[in-house]
């Protein structure tokens, strides 16, 4: 597997680097129904909670211990919001707000190894950026960014500075723009390739009745120095595995301007059995950033349970570095760095369908059941448990890079 960081500003923020994570975990909320999305400013972490009642996702924040509603209209799905200062350093969040949201994936999706749980933007319509300040705004729409024929989701703040992904009307691939606050102007950045690179001609480039190739941007974050982000590749409808090609890319910026080709830092994977590998929740922070990667493989050797691990993992562009940490007991699912604070979901899933006789996870493990791609659909109580939880110090070792077929 691809595996890229950028850490340089991580070494103070996360502490020394030891063989193992060694983290100051603090407990501050159990998050049932919450989708698996974090992001944090200024104290303020929001997510996106599952009224049951109504089946309508609210968009929440938790702040100095104390949970409620943000004013912002519910959808049918969870909201892709990102916090960051304005242009005056005051924390807010930007998300999209769309007449037509993304579909909701069927019940055979979800229970599917081959369900990608990012919505897929390029079926949503007249999505707009709408800026929220915190903690008590109302929602604006960025005039600046607005077009009528167009769009718009995924976004990120930092300083004013707000990027996004633009479909354009008949597209089914997005661009990603940076709008510069202080000149009013859109700048085109990198995004990552097409689902058929040029001169592909063999399926599955070729459109099918069922399925229209496509890519388009799962998530972001903006930082002084670069844009990382999620990119989502369907060529054939797999969704995830051999149709789909999820990547975390970095685009390096310079003056609200990008200063280097794009850089991919990891790429996921699925080996058609119970191997696989998906980076998520990439978070900028100066030249580096931090994002959690979930593993999963075959189990012992002699057919016990397929096993699951998660990490925090980084990359240092200037030393071209790995390195890895793991926290506590839980799947690190979400990540969320606000300045000296990583906030982060640790889910702990119900066993299911545990093979008898197969015996406890290997060390370092820390799910263990069947059918493994199941682990991490929400925070439904039936499923598992999600805690927020916050650390201050992390202590990362060296690791190796790996190709995806080694953990098959």
């Amino acid at each position: 597997m691809l595996r890229v960081l950028f850490i340089t500003a991580l070494l103070s923020l996360l502490g020394n680097f030891a063989s193992r994570a060694a983290a100051a975990n603090v407990s501050l909320a159990d998050l049932p129904n919450a989708a698996q999305k974090l992001t944090a400013y200024d104290g303020y972490v929001v997510f996106s909670q599952d009224e049951l009642s109504t089946r309508a996702w609210h968009l929440m924040v938790w702040h100095d211990g104390s949970i409620r509603r943000l004013p912002a209209p519910a959808r049918n799905m969870p909201f892709d919001a990102s916090a960051g200062a304005t242009a005056h350093g005051a924390p807010a969040i930007v998300y999209s707000q769309c007449a037509l949201d993304p579909p909701l994936p069927t019940t055979s999706e979800l229970q599917s190894s081959e369900y990608l749980r990012e919505p897929d933007w390029t079926k949503a319509r007249g999505c707009h950026i709408y800026e929220l300040a915190l903690p008590s705004g109302t929602p604006k729409l960025v005039k600046g960014i607005y077009a009528a024929h167009a769009s718009d989701s995924t976004p990120a703040i930092s300083n004013g500075n707000i990027a996004f992904a633009r479909l354009n009307a008949g597209s089914h691939v997005a661009k990603v723009y940076l709008w510069q606050h202080a000149s009013r102007r859109l700048i085109r950045l990198g995004a990552g390739p097409g689902p058929c690179p040029q001169g592909a001609s063999k399926p599955p480039c070729q459109p099918s009745s069922h399925v229209t190739p496509s890519a388009w941007v799962g998530g972001m974050s903006l930082g002084k120095h670069a844009l990382a982000y999620e990119w989502m590749v369907e060529t054939n409808g797999a969704g995830f595995g051999e149709g789909a090609y999820p990547e975390i890319r970095v685009d390096p910026l310079y003056a609200a301007r990008q200063s280097a080709p794009s850089v991919v830092l990891e790429e996921s994977f699925a080996s058609g059995t119970c191997g696989y590998a998906e980076g998520r929740s990439p978070n900028t922070l100066a030249t580096s950033v931090l994002y959690t990667s979930i593993e999963g493989d075959c189990g012992a050797a002699g057919g016990g349970p397929e096993e699951v691990r998660s990490s925090f993992d980084s990359y240092s562009e200037q030393t071209r570095t790995w390195r890895s940490a793991q926290a506590s007991a839980g799947l690190t699912t979400a990540i969320a760095v606000d300045h000296s604070s990583i906030y982060w979901l640790s889910d702990v899933p119900k066993p299911t369908s545990v093979a008898s006789g197969s015996g406890e996870c290997r060390r370092g493990y820390v799910a263990c059941f069947e059918p493994v791609f199941t682990y991490v659909q929400d925070c439904a109580p039936a499923h598992g448990t999600c805690t927020l939880m916050r650390s201050s110090h992390l202590s990362f070792g060296r690791r190796e890079h790996r190709h995806p077929g080694s953990l098959g």
